[in-house]
């Protein structure tokens, strides 16, 4: 690899002055993914818009080192093809609330000893005795 190879690729890189150039698309791309969680309340009229937000908003996420250099390049591989498809995909990542991890449940407590059987010490005792043939 030669110098000017390492220092002339594209990169999206916060070190990139350059890595600002796309960043209300990459939100936007975050805001459709966001959107198509089934967490985040958005009900979609069909598969195949949700199958096309679900690309574009990969894509733009990505930009420009994903698989689009461009977000023209992220609407003609998701198979956008109108205005009002974009405009409904839009208004959905709008409308959707934020998806949170849910919070992790407390264990409950359980008795110690929740069955009447052996514990592990006596069914060591046991097999041991059977294996020395008692």
């Amino acid at each position: 690899m030669k110098i000017n190879e390492v220092t002339e690729a594209d990169r999206a890189s916060i070190y990139d002055p350059d890595a600002n150039k796309f960043q209300a698309e990459r939100k936007l791309g975050r805001q459709i993914t966001n959107s198509i969680e089934p967490s985040s309340g958005v009900k979609w009229p069909d598969d195949e818009l949700w199958n096309k937000a679900n690309m574009l908003g990969g894509m733009l996420s990505e930009l420009p080192s994903g698989r689009a250099r461009t977000p023209g390049e992220a609407l003609k591989k998701a198979g956008i093809t109108s205005k009002d498809e974009l405009a409904e995909i839009i208004a959905k990542a709008k409308e959707a609330r934020a998806v949170a991890m849910p919070e992790p449940q407390e264990p409950t407590d359980e008795p110690e000893d929740d069955m009447d059987g052996p514990d592990d010490d006596e069914i060591a005792r046991q097999a041991d005795m059977r294996a020395r043939g008692r």
